[in-house]
């Protein structure tokens, strides 16, 4: 495993007193268009740091509930993943794939440090008001699935939810990818502003000691992307194979 910092940038005030690992999108269990998570990689990249000295945040799409609307093989997870990460103080953000209805947080808004962390799915057009039309699909292939007939059809969903997928990429291309988010950031005016969705890790300076990070994915074969937050400095990481 190697891990090469893509940037590095220091803050103007620390926002965080702990040393924090973010991650997102891991996808876990997706049976979509999305590559398979990089499991084993990651186990690597969490071992490299000793668990009560950094915190986890995993800002979003740590599963991939919606691939699965019964929820079945959300527990063929990988084991060994989820014991590493129970071995941190781990705290999960709901994305759009995770799909948890009622979530109790959404984001980490810690305006008073300066700290503002979140999936970043709600500035995605593709993804506002799909949620009816996703709970009625997900019911629907839950009640083919029962009738045995979700193997035959299976071709159907993955083409139906790649075509979702390309629709959610166009959304992206026409905000010019991440530089909504910035716009975002500049408006709540924090010192670091952390997210995930769109699946393209990059670091940006901004204004005077300002950060935005998107943290990217774990679903490119032989790599993964994460932000570590150690006091001023910020680092973005891409780790491979």
């Amino acid at each position: 495993m190697k891990m090469i910092v893509l940037k590095r940038a220091w803050l103007k005030r620390a926002v965080r007193s702990r040393p924090t690992i973010v991650i997102s999108d891991l996808h876990e269990n997706s049976a979509g268009p999305q590559d398979n998570c990089q499991g084993d990689l990651l186990c690597a990249f969490l071992l490299r740091f000793a668990p009560r000295e950094y915190d986890l945040i995993i800002a979003g799409d740590r599963y991939d509930r919606q691939e699965e609307p019964n929820g079945a093989a959300i527990y063929a997870h990988n084991e060994r993943l989820e014991r590493i990460i129970a071995r941190f103080f781990t705290l999960d953000l709901p994305g759009n794939h995770d799909d948890v209805p009622g979530a109790f947080y959404t984001e980490l808004d810690f305006h008073e440090l300066g700290l503002f962390i979140w999936h970043g799915n709600q500035l995605d057009p593709a993804c506002r008001g799909r949620g009816t039309l996703g709970r009625i699909a997900a019911r629907a292939w839950g009640g083919l699935e029962r009738l045995g007939l979700g193997r035959p059809l299976a071709g159907v969903k993955r083409a139906v939810v790649r075509a979702a997928d390309r629709r959610i990429q166009t959304a992206s291309k026409r905000n010019d990818g991440n530089d909504v988010y910035l716009a975002d950031a500049m408006r709540r005016d924090l010192d670091l502003y952390i997210f995930g969705h769109t699946h393209r890790p990059e670091l940006i300076e901004w204004g005077d000691g300002r950060i935005l990070a998107n943290c990217g994915c774990w679903t490119n074969k032989g790599r993964g992307c994460a932000v570590l937050v150690n006091g001023l400095e910020v680092i973005l990481l891409e780790v491979t194979e």
